[in-house]
């Protein structure tokens, strides 16, 4: 009976053992497909600005995104901009300095297949157009003379 004892030992050890990898394993396999949800800051970007105008507005916007956890967690936030068209920006015909609502959409923020935006921090950006004084002056600088 002790020589039983003995030999029943190891035996259930290493199924012990096992059964820890087979968990293990398992938990591995089920995390990476998890949906979680992060918040992240994301910058703004303007194109198609209207000639001869300026744009003032937020530089950076937060959003939440939702996605499978492994995807999630190899994103590269840097890699993400929201885009916001200027084209049909109706401005001031008088080059007044002009205020206007964007609203923000899921189409702007370009994001991967798998990952869905849950929510804009704001939904409404508020945008200052201001004409450019001298536009024929734009891009140049004044280098001192020595």
């Amino acid at each position: 009976m002790i020589l039983k004892n003995k030999v029943q030992i190891p035996i259930l050890l290493i199924y012990k053992i096992m059964a820890l990898i087979c968990g293990y394993g398992l938990w591995v396999t089920i995390a990476k497909t998890q949906l979680v949800q992060q918040t992240i800051r994301v910058p703004v970007a303007f194109y198609n600005l209207p000639k001869n105008y300026s744009v003032e507005g937020p530089e950076t916007t937060r959003v939440k995104i939702s996605g499978p956890r492994q995807v999630l967690y190899n994103l590269n936030p840097a890699d993400l901009v929201t885009h916001i068209d200027l084209a049909n920006t109706n401005l001031n015909q008088n080059n007044l300095e002009t205020t206007q609502n964007i609203t923000l959409t899921n189409q702007q923020l370009l994001l991967p297949a798998n990952i869905r935006l849950i929510e804009y921090e704001t939904d409404i950006l508020k945008l200052k157009f201001k004409p450019d004084v001298r536009p024929e002056l734009k891009g140049l600088t004044h280098e001192p003379q020595t």
